[in-house]
C-alpha cells in the first residue's frame, strides 16, 4: 500500500506511535498529517517515500560514524516543518563563533568560574541566531554539553555535530567543538590536528565539518568549519606555540580543499584560532602571525577570495580577549574572574569568523557578508560580569535567489 493510500485505522495507529533514538531517551511523535507531506525534489533521494518504514527510519536521529566517530547528527522528521525559511528567495543567517570557556570539572584559571550559571545565561541568548560555532565546550566527565545540545533543540536548533571522543592515548578528552544549526546539516567530519603541545595535547583538538543547506534550492549550501587551535601560555616559548598553530592551520587549508573539491560553494570557518591579530595591546595593526595566517587561507586564492568578516566590516581589529577599561586615566581589566591573572589587560584578538568567497559566482545564488561585529555577552548581577574570557563574533550572511539571474546584483 502507497503512503498516501493509508486507511483510517492505519492513521490511528500511526498516531500513537513514537520514534525513539536507541541511543538516548528522546523521543518524537510521528502525526500522520506528516507522514503524508511532500519534500522537494532536491531530497527525494533520501526520503523513499513508497516505504513507511524507510520513511520512519530516515526521521530517526542519524549516527554519525565516519572515522568511528560515532557523533550523532539530530534530524527533523520532515524538512517542511523544519527549514526556517523553506523556498525563500532571500534568507539572511546570523553566525556565531564563541569560546564558551566550559572546560571539564575541576579545572579553573581562579577560585570559581561559575560553568553552570554561564551557560544557562548562553542559553538565554542562542536563539538571536541561526548557526553557531562553539569552542571549550567539552563533553568529557560532565553532562552540560549535552544539556545544551537538548535546550538548543528547543530553540530550533535541530541539527548539530560535536568533537568525537578522543581515540588517541595522549588525549584524555575531546575537542571540545560543538555546531548548532538551525537548517539542516547535510554532510559531516571531523579531523583531529597532528600536532600540539603543552596543555593543549591533552584534548583531541581538531577541526568540526559541517555542510549546511540554508535554503530550498541544492545550490543554498554552504561549508562550515569550525576550529580551536593550539593557544599561547604565559612563560612558554612563543615561536614554538605558533610553529604548532602553523602546522594546524595548514592542516586546516588542506581540510577544506578536500571538502570543497567539488564544488563552487562559500565556506565559513568559525574559531578561537589563537592567533593575536594586532600588533601590540595598544596597537590594532596587522600582527605578523595574522599576516601568515591569512597567506595559508590566500593558497586557496585560485578558487576564493579571503574576508576576515570582523577586519572587513569594522576596519581593525577589535579585542575578544583580555579586554580594559579606562577610568580618570588608569587602566583597568574589564573582566578578572575567569580570565587567567598573567594575561590580564592584554587586549587581544583572537576570535574570527573567516569567508571564502567563490570566485565563481553563480547569477541565480548570491551569497554576501552584510555585517560583523563583537558580541561580549555582557551580565550584570552576578559574580561574573560576562559570559566567557572571550568575546564572540558574528557575522551575518544574506543568500538571495533570482531564478534565471534576473534582478540579481
Amino acid at each position: 500500500m502507497a503512503l498516501g493510500e493509508m486507511d483510517e485505522s492505519q492513521t490511528q495507529q500511526n498516531e500513537k506511535k513514537r520514534i525513539v533514538n536507541p541511543r538516548s531517551s528522546s523521543a518524537f511523535s510521528l502525526p500522520p498529517s506528516r507522514a503524508n507531506s511532500h519534500f522537494p525534489e532536491s531530497f527525494s533521494q533520501h526520503l523513499p517515500l513508497h516505504s513507511p518504514r524507510k520513511l520512519r527510519n530516515y526521521s530517526r536521529y542519524c549516527c554519525f560514524s565516519s572515522f568511528n566517530l560515532l557523533q550523532e547528527v539530530v534530524k527533523s522528521e520532515f524538512m517542511n516543518d523544519h527549514f526556517p525559511h523553506f523556498g525563500a528567495e532571500t534568507v539572511k543567517m546570523k553566525f556565531l563563533s564563541y569560546n564558551l570557556f566550559i572546560r571539564p570539572p575541576g579545572i579553573m584559571n581562579n577560585s570559581n568560574d561559575y560553568k553552570d550559571e554561564r551557560l544557562h545565561e548562553f542559553i538565554k541568548e542562542m536563539s538571536k541566531f541561526d548557526i553557531i560555532g562553539l569552542q571549550e565546550v567539552f563533553s568529557a566527565y560532565s553532562s552540560r554539553q549535552q544539556e545544551l545540545i537538548n535546550k538548543a533543540y528547543t530553540q530550533g536548533f535541530y541539527y548539530y555535530i560535536r568533537s568525537p571522543s578522543p581515540y588517541s592515548r595522549m588525549s584524555i578528552v575531546d575537542g571540545g567543538l560543538l555546531l548548532l544549526s538551525k537548517y539542516p546539516i547535510e554532510e559531516k567530519d571531523y579531523i583531529t590536528f597532528t600536532l600540539a603541545m603543552q596543555s593543549d595535547a591533552l584534548a583531541a583538538k581538531g577541526v568540526l565539518y559541517g555542510k549546511i543547506q540554508i535554503a530550498s534550492q541544492p545550490q543554498a549550501t554552504v561549508h562550515v568549519f569550525v576550529t580551536h587551535t593550539q593557544a599561547s601560555y604565559a612563560n612558554s616559548e612563543v615561536t614554538k606555540n605558533q610553529l604548532v598553530r602553523k602546522s594546524q592551520l595548514l592542516q586546516l587549508r588542506d581540510f577544506i580543499s578536500r571538502k570543497t573539491a567539488n564544488d563552487h560553494l562559500p565556506v565559513v570557518i568559525l574559531g578561537d584560532l589563537n592567533v593575536n591579530a594586532r600588533r601590540a595591546p595598544d596597537c590594532a595593526t596587522d600582527s605578523d602571525e595574522y599576516l601568515g595566517m591569512i597567506d595559508v587561507f590566500q593558497s586557496l586564492a585560485e578558487k576564493y577570495t579571503v574576508y576576515d568578516t570582523l577586519k572587513e566590516k569594522t576596519s581593525t581589529h577589535p579585542i575578544t580577549f583580555a579586554d580594559t577599561w579606562v577610568e580618570h586615566g588608569r587602566m583597568f581589566p574589564r573582566e578578572t574572574q575567569l580570565t587567567d591573572h598573567t594575561e590580564l589587560c592584554t587586549m587581544q584578538r583572537l576570535d574570527y569568523v573567516i569567508y571564502l568567497e567563490p570566485k565563481v559566482v553563480s547569477l541565480e545564488h548570491r551569497f554576501e557578508i552584510e555585517s560583523s561585529c563583537v558580541m561580549p555577552f555582557f551580565v550584570e548581577k552576578r559574580p561574573f560580569t560576562q559570559l566567557s574570557d572571550h568575546y564572540g563574533v558574528q557575522a551575518v550572511m544574506r543568500y538571495r535567489y533570482t531564478p534565471n539571474g534576473n534582478g540579481a546584483a
